[in-house]
Order: structure tokens, then sequence, then C-alpha cells
């Protein structure tokens, strides 16, 4: 889903009292620290104590020190009591001013602030209580509402939860003065916690599609595989809706970059497996003999019923036929000659005996064939008296094997494959901001089969096998077939070639 982003409005926990609560929060909340994925958290009043506002443990656990070595968070108020980020995605530069649970005077004036700061960017405003269920605002919200989204001409929307239950509403401004409308602002409510399991897994979905210039936004859970909740208490206009750029004053513009080196995967249409109607989770394979031997670059394309697109990475598939020739095996050591006995004046010493000298290695498999070993030693002659002293000279040493040619001719080896990870392709069970750009993906490569020798700790290639080796994430299986993992409900996949720039 190339996700760009996650917004989050409040009641990380239940009851702020409980160590136990905060400690199951801290590593779903890692997950997101681990991946690099910008995203913004605030207190509820579930996080503080209700109306206490003890912001104790929240600054423990999701205080500034969490947040402030990443590139994207701007700034806080308070020890992450309130904060920015700053992001950009699709060609549309994004910042997202939060503000926990209670604001008053000294809140509002930050919040107004930091937008002075950012003009040039679109501003989405993340609260915990704003938008009532009928629509409505209270009377902090109508504060913020007039003296921030009305006072900030690059305020776009405004997002809430709070209250359980789905709404959105729209509201002008004008901007100059003239007493016409310059500016809406959308301002939805989402909190689907009324429903059983605490919400049933649901997120808010925003695509933005530059092409069809429009915001589509999306509710779906991946616990359920399923978009838009059937619950009676929420309407389908409040799940499942677009708004268009005119209405958020969003002009996407091309950038301008400057480097010295750069590379470009120009992605062709051309198509050579496709696979209709997968589950989320579920593993498919696609057969890679049919590109036959090369190397070849590819890359996965995922759909959805609803439109959305995904494009994995570009990466590498290396496959080959029989091998061409196969090198000889390595040269025979022949074997040293024994030494022979000793000989020298002296008193009746024994004859020396000499040891034949041992033959060549016999060839194995991979060896040429080695020569024969060294001659025997001669005996050494007898002394008169006394025992001999020194030993006769030893037998010379074996030649070394011949080398056997190129054909393979007498021994053979062949070669294992190669490994590669693979990854899989974005997922498609996060709620943040999305635009259709690539997720990674893996792919796998192999040398040609042979009749492998045994090496300890190397992968042997069978006839057609692809090998693999750490699998990313899914950990996908590979067996005679490159497998990708898909995540999309109801998607359909193409595998297509690339060409090179």
């Amino acid at each position: 889903m190339n996700l760009q982003y996650l917004f989050h409005t409040g009641d990380i926990v239940d009851e702020s009292d409980k160590p136990e609560q905060w400690a199951n929060a801290n590593p779903a909340y890692a997950q997101l620290d681990e991946a690099g994925l910008p995203y913004n958290v605030l207190a509820g009043n579930h996080d503080v104590g209700h109306m206490d506002g003890d912001y104790t443990e929240y600054s423990t656990h999701f205080g500034k020190h969490r947040f402030e070595d990443n590139p994207w968070y701007g700034g806080f108020y308070e020890d992450n009591r309130g904060s920015y980020t700053l992001f950009s995605a699709g060609g549309v530069d994004f910042i997202v001013v939060s503000q926990g649970w209670g604001p008053g005077d000294a809140e509002i004036d930050w919040m107004n602030e930091v937008l002075a700061q950012y003009p040039e960017r679109t501003a989405i405003i993340n609260l915990h209580e704003y938008m009532l269920t009928t629509g409505g605002l209270g009377p902090i919200p109508r504060r913020i509402q007039d003296e921030v989204v009305a006072t900030n001409p690059n305020v776009s929307m405004v997002m809430s939860g709070h209250y359980h239950d789905a709404h959105t509403r729209v509201d002008s401004f004008d901007d100059d003065g003239d007493g016409t409308a310059d500016r809406e602002v959308t301002q939805m409510l989402f909190d689907y916690q009324g429903l059983p399991e605490g919400g049933q897994g649901f997120l808010r979905l925003l695509h933005f599609d530059n092409e069809g210039e429009r915001m589509m936004v999306r509710t779906f859970s991946p616990s359920l595989e399923q978009y838009s909740s059937d619950d009676a208490t929420l309407t389908p206009e409040d799940q499942d809706f677009e708004v268009s750029y005119a209405r958020l004053g969003i002009e996407p513009a091309d950038k301008e970059l400057t480097t010295d080196a750069f590379r470009a995967d120009v992605l062709s249409s051309e198509e050579f497996a496709q696979v209709q109607d997968v589950a989320s989770g579920e593993t498919v394979e696609a057969d890679s003999a049919v590109l036959g031997a090369g190397t070849l670059s590819w890359y996965v394309r995922v759909t959805d019923p609803h439109g959305g697109i995904a494009r994995s990475e570009v990466r590498e598939l290396t496959l080959t036929g029989d091998a061409a020739g196969r090198e000889g095996g390595a040269p025979g050591d022949g074997g040293d000659g024994s030494d022979g006995g000793s000989g020298a004046e002296g008193g009746s010493g024994d004859d020396g005996s000499g040891e034949p000298g041992g033959g060549g290695q016999a060839p194995g498999a991979g060896d040429g064939s080695g020569s024969a070993g060294g001659s025997e030693g001669s005996d050494g002659n007898g002394g008169s008296y006394g025992p001999g002293a020194g030993d006769g000279p030893g037998g010379s040493g074996g030649a070394d094997g011949a080398e056997g040619d190129g054909a393979g001719s007498p021994g053979a080896t062949g070669s294992g494959a190669t490994d590669s990870g693979a990854s899989d392709p974005g997922d498609a069970d996060s709620g943040a901001v999305g635009s259709e750009r690539s997720a990674p993906a893996g792919g796998s490569s192999a040398t040609g089969p042979g009749n492998a020798e045994d090496r300890a700790g190397e992968e042997q290639a069978q006839d057609g096998a692809v090998s693999t080796g750490s699998l990313a994430r899914t950990g996908v299986e590979v067996a005679g077939l490159a497998a990708l993992a898909l995540a999309l409900t109801g998607a359909g996949i193409a595998l297509v070639r690339r060409r090179r720039a």
C-alpha cells in the first residue's frame, strides 16, 4: 500500500494507572518505530486519568524522547502533549499538528504559531475530542475551529476520535474577508470503539489519487478482511467516500532533486504470470520456467476491487539451463616414498630395509587421476662392527595427478544454487495515508543444474530448482517456482518484466 503516514487520535490505553496496559501498548507502537514509518500520537482522556489531566505516564512512554531523533518529527509542546510532524507524499507537502486532551489558551496559541511557520504546507489538525456524533461541536472544539481552523488558510482537514461513531462535515471559510468563501475544510470523526472487540480492527484509509485529483476514503478491518462495518449505527456514506483535491486545496507539484547519480526503472506491461482472487495472507506461485534462461528484471503489481494499486520494487532473477561445460577435477597428489634403511661403517648393524613409496591417490569425483608414487628405497649396507648410523635416501614423491579436461572427464563438478532474500509486497492492512508507489517484493536466483559434489554448508541445486536463502518478514517458500506473498483481499497479481532505461 505504500503507507506514508499513520494518524492516531488518542486513547493509547484504557486505564492510565495500569502499568500492564502501557506495557502492552509499547511493543505495538515499537513496530512503527522499527519500520521507520512517520506517525503521531496524542493523549486521549483515558491516557491522562480523564478529568485529572495527569500526563505523567503518557510522557514516560510517549514523550518527546521517543520521537525527537526522527527527521519527520518537527517539534513538540510540553513533552509531546502537542507535536507537529512533516512529511511529503505524491508531490504534496503536509504538516500534521496534534494536540492532546484538554487544550486551553496556551495550547491554541502554540498551534497557531506552528501553522504560521509552514504556510506553504497542507495542514491537518489532529485532536482527540472535536466533533460530536451529531456533527456538532462542543465548547472547546468550537474555539479551535474559530481560533485555529478559521484563521490559518493552509488548514485542509481536521481529524478526531473520542465519540464512538463515524461522521463527516465540511465548513467553508472566507480567508480574504471579501464575503466569499475561499476554502473548504473536511472534518472527520472516526472512532469504532463501540463495536465488538473494541472496534473489530477497523482503520480509516486515505488514498491520494493524483491522476484523478481526489482523496479516496475507505474503512477497512484487516482482522475481518472487510471493507466498511455493517453495523446499523454507521452510515455507508461516512465510511466510504471521496473528496476532490479542489475541496482539499491540494495541488501536487513537481519536485526538483539534485544528485550525482540515480537509477531509473522503466516498467513494462509485459506479463508473464497472473493470479486472480488472492485472499489476504495467501501465498501464490508463478512458474518462472516460461521465461527461459538469462537474467531478467521483474516486479509485482497488486490491485484490489476498490481501485487500489501497489507495485513492488524491481528485482532481478537469473535462470540458467543445462550447464554448457563442466570443469575437470582437481589434480591428485602422489604419495611420498618411504625412506630407505640406514647403512654406514660400524659394527654388526642390521641391514636397513627400504619400504616402497605410496602410490598416488585414486581419482575421485572431481579429481584427475594421480600418477604412481615413489620407488622403493634401497637397503642399507651391513656394517662389520656396531650399529649402522643414518638413513638411506628416501624414495621420490609421486607426481601430481593430471588435471581433468573441460568436458568434465573423469571427474565432474556441479554448481549449487545461489541464494537471495525475498520480501513481500507492501501490507494492505494498516491505516494511513498511501499513494501508488512501490512496496518491496523479493526474487530469487539460481545457477544451472549439475551433478553437485558434496560440500559442507552448501545447498545443492536440482534440475529446474530455484533455491532461496533467508526470507524477509513473510517467509515465502520457494520449491521449483518463484513465489510471491500477497496481502490484499480479493487482489489480482501480475508479474511483469521490466525494460532497462
